[in-house]
């Protein structure tokens, strides 16, 4: 029994670590093309942001501000997705007693991308996890 509770919290540890480290942010040279001149400046957004505003990555990945560097790379590169955005599968419940739950949608995508538009009433709850 002691050994399965030491295993189960190593395991525990383990999995928080690498959710962690893959949840860190990555930083990106942006810029908006859209301005004139174009603007550049370092930072981190979500891919739906980034298309949503128009703006394009033109170098990176870098792990801190400080790897990235000074002068931004030439505006025609271009870097196409953020390494570090976790996949998830998240359901969203809905619930009329707070005791019985139904899932009434489910998709896998980033975090910061899931839209749902809840169409009746009650209580909802989200439920996420891997793919």
């Amino acid at each position: 029994m002691g050994i399965c509770l030491i295993l189960g919290v190593v395991a525990g540890v383990t999995a928080v670590y690498m959710v962690s480290k893959a949840c860190k942010p990555k930083y990106y040279w942006m810029m908006d093309p859209e301005d004139s001149p174009p603007r550049f400046w370092l930072g981190t957004h979500s891919n739906k942001e980034v298309q949503i505003q128009g703006w394009k990555r033109i170098g990176g990945p870098y792990d801190r501000i400080e790897d990235a560097p000074t002068q931004p790379p030439n505006a025609t590169n271009r870097v196409s997705h953020l390494s570090s955005e976790p996949t998830l599968r998240v359901s969203v419940q809905q619930s009329q007693d707070s005791v019985n739950w139904v899932t009434v949608h489910t998709e896998v995508s980033q975090i910061d991308e899931v839209v749902y538009y809840p169409t009746n009433t009650g209580f909802f709850r989200l439920e996420a996890g891997l793919p």
